[in-house]
């Protein structure tokens, strides 16, 4: 039986296993059926799904989820292109540039251009694969959809991974009973994983660069996963030239060069435009690599150094990828977890039937909604001042902690008790010491002693331990004989 998952991206840029399912045929009345259950259970189609060129998949997509933008996945298209083209003479030449077209076409028009002269050139005209991928273009070609957020997906590659992680705990003599077990036992170890990654970031942060404030926000703000995806383009900054072409008060564009490397062309020279906005805000680059995959990019990263940039506004810092938010989803009760075995899952399922029951008395009618708006604010306000979480709405003057915009986990209050000053009198009730600045001098050396040479007094009896005017030194050399 064919089976079906369902593949995501959680904040640590890890696949997640969100639904699965095992059907019969692969026929659309079959995928039909699978999407309405997720519907049925997710509650809502979702905005993305990348698949492969399955006609049965693409006809369920458009009858069930309406709305969702369907992309093609690129690796399966290449695939197909070199059982297509595969019989021609200049094969590997027809592969290099429509590799390049693809990468380096830097709008539709540019594409389309490029893509009537690649045709032209190894005359592709009447070839029906050529025809139908060009028709096709807007579903597999990444830059018509650069600007939907994919989690810098363009193939089913993360799907195909998952397969491979499932064959792992199952086989072709797997029964369908034994089925059940092994699929819990492989989303357990899923769940394990993202618990230790969850660890490794609160107990482990990756170093940064504090004269970079792209840097300093994001590594207080994304998990370690995510962040070294920020750390790659800073590395990437060396490569990368910006000029200044267009400036009317606080609104700025430049021109971008990005020395790139690539396995066919070898070096070659990009191009982008960056844009800048301080009044709102806004930074936009034309690689949309933001809008695609939720990172700023280098040229972005370039831009604010030369502005000077002192911050980066809150809608730049995604929540998907911050690792200070509680995710509901940690705490469901499924088959392979024991609820039993986390003190802080029955807290959660206490607080989830207080929030339900909170919830219907809340759209009750207009004035309980107020009355919960009201006092919502205040327990939340009261929950971050607990827990050590402040907003911060402006820029302030003073630490560079403050010039961060959105919010921050500070630094929870118990832990500063490990950095109190030593031997100082004690605190009143209720009160902390203020944490020290800088570390102490640590373990101090011991005092260098002073070298004493031993004296022997001699008086006319013989050596005495009574000091007297007349003092020998003992040598220890022998005087050396002459003849």
């Amino acid at each position: 039986m064919p089976f079906t998952p369902f593949v995501g991206v959680n904040h640590h840029g890890s696949s997640v296993v969100l639904a699965a399912a095992l059907i019969s045929h692969e026929y659309a009345e079959s995928f039909t059926w699978v999407f309405r259950r997720w519907i049925d259970c997710m509650g809502r189609a979702p905005s993305v799904i990348l698949t492969d060129q399955c006609k049965g998949i693409g006809k369920a997509v458009k009858d069930v989820f309406t709305n969702t933008h369907h992309r093609l996945c690129l690796w399966h298209i290449m695939v197909n292109a070199t059982k297509n083209l595969g019989s021609f003479v200049r094969y590997q030449e027809i592969i290099v540039d429509l590799w390049k077209i693809i990468d380096d076409s830097a709008d539709s028009d540019d594409f389309e251009e490029a893509w009537h002269h690649f045709v032209a050139k190894y005359g592709l005209h009447e070839n029906g694969w050529i025809i139908d991928s060009f028709q096709n273009r807007h579903s597999w070609v990444p830059l018509y959809w650069r600007d939907i957020f994919c989690v810098g997906m363009s193939s089913t590659q993360r799907s195909e991974q998952t397969n491979r992680f499932f064959k792992t705990y199952v086989n072709v003599e797997t029964t369908l009973f034994k089925f059940f077990d092994s699929y819990q036992n492989a989303l357990r170890s899923k769940v394990e994983e993202e618990l230790k990654l969850n660890f490794a970031c609160d107990e482990r942060p990756s170093p940064y660069n504090k004269t970079i404030i792209a840097e300093e926000v994001f590594q207080r703000a994304y998990t370690s996963n995510i962040f070294s995806l920020v750390k790659d383009e800073v590395n990437g900054l060396i490569h990368t030239n910006a000029e200044s072409h267009l400036n009317i008060g606080n609104f700025s564009s430049f021109n971008v060069t990005d020395e790139v490397t690539t396995p066919f062309l070898k070096r070659r020279e990009k191009k982008y435009n960056v844009t800048v906005n301080l009044d709102f805000g806004e930074f936009n680059c034309t690689c949309k690599l933001f809008e695609f995959k939720g990172i700023l990019c280098r040229r972005i990263i370039r831009v604010l150094q030369l502005k000077k940039v002192q911050f980066i506004p809150d809608k730049y810092i995604l929540n998907r990828w911050r690792k200070d938010l509680v995710r509901g989803y940690e705490h469901l009760p499924v088959g392979y977890y024991n609820p039993g075995e986390s003190e802080r899952l029955k807290r959660s399922l206490a607080v989830t039937m207080k929030n339900d029951y909170i919830y219907k008395l809340a759209l009750h009618d207009d004035e309980t909604y107020a009355l919960y708006e009201a006092k919502s604010a205040k327990v939340i306000k009261a929950l971050e001042a607990h827990v050590g979480i402040e907003v911060l709405n402006e820029m302030g003057a003073g630490s560079d902690v403050t010039k961060v915009w959105g919010r921050k986990r500070l630094q929870p209050k118990e832990n500063n008790l490990r950095h109190m000053v030593r031997n100082a009198p004690p605190p009143t009730e209720g009160a902390l010491r203020d944490p020290i600045d800088k570390r102490g001098a640590g373990r101090g050396s011991r005092p260098r002693q002073k070298k004493v040479r031993r004296v022997v007094n001699f008086d006319e009896t013989g050596p005495s331990s009574q000091p007297t005017p007349r003092r020998r030194r003992v040598s220890t050399t022998t005087p050396r004989n002459t003849q």
